[in-house]
Formats: structure tokens, C-alpha cells, sequence
């Protein structure tokens, strides 16, 4: 992980590089700048885990430096270090989702204590994201087979009429067309049993390469699904100007 210390003040800045046990925390990169328009040009170029930052600045001061982050990145977590007089601006840092507001002078015991929470907020926070992605990831996978389930369903008279919902359309990527009508034409892939050398496993293999075949056709075409084997039979389902062609071939 990665961090950058923003602040004017060198003292405060060679203090908390010093004094935190950066490590244990995980983090094994700390940069600095001394105002917000360095800190800014720092976080264009590296990508960060944590900012901590100093609202009153030269050039630009820690509220502005905030806005520009959040305009870019809205989970990355912030720290701001701020002396009594500025704590007006707390307000405003609420606002622009803040994890925490530490007013100076801190002890380095109490500001490391709030690293820890928010370096462990921010960690569970990447594992969800992380499990959320993958459980993305593995929809998307799974949307060709829950879409031919559905389209087999519905030829075989499995589906109700109220199981056809707009947003299950939607979320298994099917042509509206699919609804006025369609002709459905099968694919005999024809195994010849005089060949008793052939074993099954290059029967399958067979199979699935016509089904791969077929697949490319049929993405290259359109107005077309490819549903799945029934024995040895590989059906498609043709509708708008695909359906028309076909009947009238």
C-alpha cells in the first residue's frame, strides 16, 4: 500500500514518516508533499491507498486538493490533520467523505490508532470489492447458459407468460425480436457406428467442436441463437429477418 502525506509543515511531515510504524500497517511506500498542488501532481502520476493531509496550505490548500481526488476517485480513504483554528472546515469535509478528522497537536499513538481502523475499514472494503467482482465475473460467464435455459424453457412450453419479464430480457442480453415469432431448425451431427474404434470421448469432442462452429456462425449472422444438444441434434432458433429468409428458402 501506498501512502502520501500532505502538509506545509516539515516538522509534522519527518514526525509521522518517523514515528508510525508504517510496516505493521501495511504500508510500505509513504510520500510527501507541502501543499495541495504537489500533492496533487504526486497522486496523477502514483496511485494511492490513503491520504492524509493538512488543510491550510500554500498553492492549494487540503479541502481543494480533496475535491480534485474525489472528482477522480471517490473511495480512495482520507485523513486530514488539521489545527484547532481550521476545525470550521470540518463541516466541509464531512461532505466530501472524510474517513477521519484528526486536530493537532495529535500524539503519533492516537493518529496511528486511526491509521489502523482505517487501513482495516479500507481492507475489508478492497475484499468485498473483490468478492463483488468475482461474483460479477461469474454472472457474466453463466449468462449464455441461463440464456439458452431460458430460450429451451420457453419452446418447450416450460415458461408462463408472467415468467417473461422485461428486466430478465434485459439482464440475459435477448433481442426483442425473439417474442413476434421464430422457426426453430435442427442440426443433426450424424455419428457413424461402423466405426467401433471411435470412443466416446472423441464423439464429445466432436460435438463440441460443431457446437463452436455453429456458435461463430451464428454470432457472425445475427437474429439467431444456438440452444443446446438434444441427443445428437443441435437446434437454432431464427427469428426476425433470419426466420423470414429461412421460410422462405
Amino acid at each position: 500500500m501506498k501512502v502520501l502525506i500532505v502538509d506545509d509543515d516539515a516538522y509534522a511531515v519527518n514526525g509521522l514518516k518517523r514515528m508510525i510504524a508504517w510496516d505493521k500497517l501495511g504500508i510500505n511506500e509513504v510520500m510527501t508533499a507541502k501543499d495541495g498542488e504537489e500533492g496533487w501532481q504526486l497522486f496523477q502520476k502514483h496511485p494511492l491507498d490513503l491520504l492524509i493531509t493538512d488543510v491550510y496550505m500554500p498553492r492549494m490548500n487540503g479541502l481543494e486538493l480533496i475535491k480534485r481526488i474525489r472528482s477522480v476517485n471517490a473511495d480512495i480513504p482520507i485523513i486530514i490533520l488539521s489545527g484547532y483554528d481550521e476545525f470550521n472546515y470540518a463541516k466541509e469535509a464531512i461532505q466530501l467523505d472524510v474517513a477521519q478528522y484528526i486536530l493537532k497537536p495529535a500524539v503519533f499513538t492516537e493518529i496511528e490508532r486511526v491509521l489502523k481502523e482505517v487501513v482495516s475499514e479500507k481492507f475489508v472494503a478492497d475484499k468485498k470489492e473483490q468478492y463483488l467482482c468475482g461474483l460479477r465475473s461469474h454472472l457474466e460467464q453463466s449468462v449464455p447458459i441461463l440464456r439458452e435455459q431460458f430460450l429451451f424453457d420457453m419452446l418447450s412450453a416450460a415458461l408462463m407468460e408472467r415468467d417473461i419479464t422485461g428486466h430478465r430480457t434485459q439482464f440475459l442480453d435477448l433481442d426483442e425480436q425473439v417474442f413476434d415469432g421464430g422457426l426453430v431448425m435442427s442440426l443433426m451431427i450424424y455419428r457413424d457406428w461402423n466405426h467401433k474404434t471411435e470412443s466416446e470421448r472423441d464423439w464429445q469432442l466432436y460435438k463440441f467442436g460443431a457446437y463452436n462452429i455453429a456458435q461463430e456462425i451464428v454470432q457472425a449472422k445475427g437474429s439467431c441463437y444456438l440452444l443446446r444438444y438434444m441427443e445428437d441434434r443441435l437446434p437454432l432458433l431464427l427469428y426476425g429477418t433470419e426466420r423470414r429468409n429461412a421460410a422462405e428458402g
